[in-house]
């Protein structure tokens, strides 16, 4: 039995402003959630995927977070969009905006601080409602064309675009 399981889901709901009978209409029961956060069961991987599902954290950051394992940047900011996505808090993706740009320029051939800036840009195109303009429509479109070997952070890259281009 893994006890970390217990205070991830315990610590995330609570900081989700979430009890557990509501989280508990959302997996199963407030019995499974109790049984859970008291280490008294590990979840079932169907119930892994519907608790990250309801506490709107990734796959990825529950099992970083249980077998200590460091998340990427870019996971991490990809996470932090959806919140901020979520919750429509466009003070919190103003200041994102400006230090995924500030990084981007610094070093303009560092993609990761490429990819940082596009998916926050295009994060707040949607959230304003706006479409990107052609110029940065056409930029990223070439960009997606000469991919040879997609890698996780193009996907993550793609999916944010998705927004922008279609809001």
């Amino acid at each position: 039995m893994n006890y970390k399981n217990g205070e991830l889901i315990r610590k995330t709901r609570q900081k989700r402003g979430m009890s557990q009978a509501k989280l508990g209409a959302l997996i199963g029961s407030q019995s499974m959630v109790s049984r859970i956060e008291n280490n008294q069961t590990d979840p079932s991987d169907q119930t892994v995927l519907m608790l990250c599902d309801a506490l709107m954290i990734t796959f990825e950051e529950y099992f970083y977070s249980i077998f200590d394992k460091k998340q990427s940047k870019l996971s991490a900011l990809a996470n932090q969009l959806e919140i901020i996505d979520h919750n429509n808090d466009g003070v919190m993706l103003d200041k994102l905006y400006v230090l995924t740009q500030s990084q981007s320029r610094s070093q303009p051939d560092n993609l990761l601080n490429r990819h940082l800036f596009l998916m926050t840009k295009a994060t707040k195109y949607h959230l304003k409602k706006q479409l990107a303009p052609h110029t940065i429509q056409d930029e990223l479109v070439d960009y997606f064309f000469d991919i040879e070997n997609w890698q996780y952070y193009d996907i993550l890259l793609f999916s944010r675009i998705v927004y922008m281009v279609c809001s």
